[in-house]
C-alpha cells in the first residue's frame, strides 16, 4: 500500500527529478463500456442469423447478457477481461451458443464458463478446455450434465471435518444440492458425453464401490482407533501430556464402542489441526499444530489397532451410517448401477464445475 504523505523521491548527483502534477488515472473498464463491448461483439455473432431468427436470438443473447453483468461484481478482474481479444473472442461464441439454445440453464452455464475463465487467465489448459466447453453448451442432454456433475463431484471433493457424523452432513448436503433431478440410468448418457468429448467411457472396468472408494477417503473415520484404558491408550496420553496437547484431541470412536480416535478425516490432516486458545469461556486465538505437534499426532496414530477383523466391522459400520443419510444412500445405488466406468476429460470437468456452481456456490473454485 502507497501512504501518499510518505513518498520519498531519490536521484543521484546532476540527475534531474520530476513529479506529476494532477495526475489523471484511467480507471478501466466500466459496466456501461463492457455492455458497449458486448454488444460490439454480437454485432460479430449475429452476422449468422436470418431475419427470421433475429429476434429470438436477440431475446436469448439479452437474457445472457443480464446474467453476466450481474457477475462481474462477484468475479475480480471480469470488467478488465472485456478488453481482453481472447476473451471477447470467447465471448463472441458464447453468444452464439446462447442464441441457439432453447434451455435458461445454458445461459447461466455459459456465465459460468466465462466467469472460470476470468479466473485461470494464466492457466492455458484450463482456458482451452473452458473454450471447448463452451461450444457444446447448447448439445449436452439435462441428464446427461446432471450425471456428469455428481460423478465430477464424487471424484473431486470431500469433507474435511474429522467428526465423523458431521462430516457425513455435510456431504449430504452438498449432493442433495446436485441431485437436482432424476439422476441418469443405463449407459446412453455416458455415450452421449463421449461423443461430446466431455468423457472417456470404456467397455471394460467399473467404478470402486463405495466401500472401497470413501473408507478409502476416510480412513480416520474407518479407523479401529485405540481401545479405551489400554496401555496403548495410556501411552497416546503420555505422548500428548509430553507434547503439552490436549486429551480431548483423541474423542470416542462414533462407529467403534469403546475406542479412541484423533478427531481428524486422515492422517494426512493431522497437519492442519488447529488449536484454541480460551479465556472466560471465550475463544480468543487459534493456531494450526507445529511440526514437532503433527510428529506426536502421528504417533498417536500409529497406536491404532490393525485387527483384520475389527478393521472389518467398523467399514461395515460406516457404510450403514452412511445410508443413514437419504442422499447419500440414493447416490451410492445409483454409482454402484453404472455399468462401466469412464473418464471425465479437461472439456467435462470444466462443463461439471460450472455446473456445479450454478447449484451450489460453496464449492471449490475450479483445480482447487
Amino acid at each position: 500500500m502507497m501512504e501518499s504523505s510518505k513518498q520519498i523521491q531519490k536521484a543521484g548527483d546532476g540527475s534531474h527529478q520530476l513529479q506529476m502534477v494532477n495526475p489523471t488515472f484511467n480507471v478501466g473498464i466500466t459496466e456501461k463500456r463492457a455492455r458497449e463491448i458486448f454488444s460490439e461483439m454480437n454485432a460479430i455473432a449475429r452476422q449468422n442469423y436470418t431475419q427470421d431468427a433475429y429476434e429470438l436470438a436477440m431475446k436469448r443473447v439479452g437474457m445472457f447478457e443480464e446474467l453476466l453483468m450481474n457477475k462481474i461484481e462477484q468475479v475480480d478482474g471480469m470488467l478488465e477481461a472485456f478488453r481482453d481479444p481472447s476473451f471477447q473472442f470467447l465471448l463472441v461464441e458464447a453468444q452464439k451458443r446462447a442464441a441457439a439454445s432453447d434451455r435458461e440453464s445454458d445461459f447461466e452455464m455459459l456465465t459460468e464458463l466465462l466467469a472460470h475463465r476470468v479466473e485461470k487467465n494464466s492457466d492455458r489448459k484450463t482456458k482451452a478446455s473452458i473454450s471447448k466447453a463452451v461450444e457444446i453448451v447448447d448439445q449436452i442432454d439435462d441428464d446427461a450434465l446432471c450425471g456428469l456433475t455428481l460423478v465430477y463431484a464424487i471424484n473431486s471433493w470431500a469433507t474435511t471435518s474429522g467428526n465423523i457424523s458431521h462430516g457425513l452432513t455435510i456431504m449430504n448436503n452438498l449432493f442433495s444440492s446436485l441431485c437436482y433431478r432424476e439422476l441418469p440410468s443405463g449407459f446412453d448418457w455416458v455415450y452421449h458425453l463421449d461423443i461430446l468429448d466431455a468423457v472417456r467411457s470404456s467397455s471394460i472396468g467399473t467404478f470402486k464401490r463405495f466401500k472401497e472408494y470413501y473408507t478409502a477417503i476416510f480412513t480416520g473415520y474407518t479407523c479401529v482407533g485405540i481401545r479405551r484404558d489400554s496401555e496403548a491408550h495410556a501411552k497416546a496420553l503420555e505422548i500428548l501430556r509430553e507434547a503439552q496437547l490436549p486429551f480431548d484431541l483423541l474423542v470416542p470412536h462414533e462407529l467403534n464402542e469403546g475406542f479412541m480416535r484423533l478427531n481428524v478425516r486422515d492422517k494426512e490432516s493431522i497437519s492442519d489441526v488447529e488449536l484454541y486458545t480460551v479465556h472466560n469461556m471465550q475463544v480468543v486465538g487459534k493456531r494450526k499444530v507445529s511440526i514437532q505437534e503433527v510428529d506426536a499426532l502421528n504417533q498417536v496414530w500409529d497406536l491404532y489397532s490393525t485387527d483384520a477383523q475389527l478393521t472389518e466391522n467398523v467399514k461395515k459400520a460406516f457404510m450403514e451410517k452412511w445410508d443413514t443419510y437419504e442422499t447419500l444412500r440414493l447416490i451410492r445405488i445409483w454409482w454402484e448401477s453404472i455399468p462401466h466406468s469412464f473418464t471425465i476429460t479437461p472439456i467435462g470437468k470444466a462443463l461439471a464445475h460450472a455446473n456445479a456452481q450454478r447449484y451450489n456456490n460453496g464449492v471449490p473454485d475450479i483445480n482447487d
